[in-house]
């Protein structure tokens, strides 16, 4: 895939949208993220759209809601803002809680076209490899950042593997998923199997 004008553009607003925002736990510019699922995406599949979607996933949930939507729709037109929308867990401002917030979008993964769950899965390997990263530095104090428990972080993402075997079957993305899985589950083992000294 040769990048063109219109992806320039998509990742410009992504940076200008998450300008002043960090990422969790290191607080590295949150557009490394982005760039991070738009990367994988690249590499499994051909259509500019997906890439461009997966620049922009974030920036209604994250930076501006449905005003952020229009815009991106008076720029990129309806496929993209729709897309967005797929790939957002919450549209509203203050957010639902995060437990809802999961529930809803789960169930949206069941419902949503074919190449949207593959976005979907690209953007929770990010995640993912992000957690694995950030405990080499930080450890277990990782998990403070996350509005939910160790344990439901976890089952969160392995309901989404299973959803995601479910619709994708046994697509690279899924097994690049179920990998990076692995490596936090680890992580997680390892805190429940800690003792308190004493």
């Amino acid at each position: 895939m040769t990048p063109s004008e219109r992806m320039d553009r998509a990742f410009s607003m992504a940076r200008e949208l998450h300008k002043d925002q960090k990422r969790k736990n290191i607080p590295t510019p949150f557009i490394s993220h982005p760039m991070t699922v738009a990367a994988l995406v690249i590499e499994n599949s051909d259509d500019e759209d997906l890439v461009i979607t997966a620049l922009l996933h974030d920036v209604v949930e994250d930076a501006g809601g449905l005003a952020t939507l229009e815009r991106v729709r008076a720029e990129f037109g309806d496929k993209i803002a729709e897309n967005i929308l797929w790939l957002s867990d919450s549209t509203e401002t203050p957010r639902p809680p995060k437990r809802e917030r999961n529930f809803a979008y789960i169930q949206k993964m069941l419902e949503a076209p074919e190449e949207i769950v593959l976005v979907s899965c690209c953007d929770k390997i990010a995640n993912l490899r992000s957690m694995a990263a950030d405990h080499l530095i930080l450890g277990n104090a990782i998990w403070s950042a996350y509005s939910l428990s160790p344990e439901e972080t976890v089952a969160n993402y392995q309901n989404l593997l299973q959803i995601y075997r479910q619709r994708l079957n046994n697509h690279r993305v899924v097994l690049l998923l179920a990998q990076a899985l692995t490596a936090v589950c680890e992580i997680y083992n390892q805190l429940k199997n800690e003792k308190p000294e004493g």
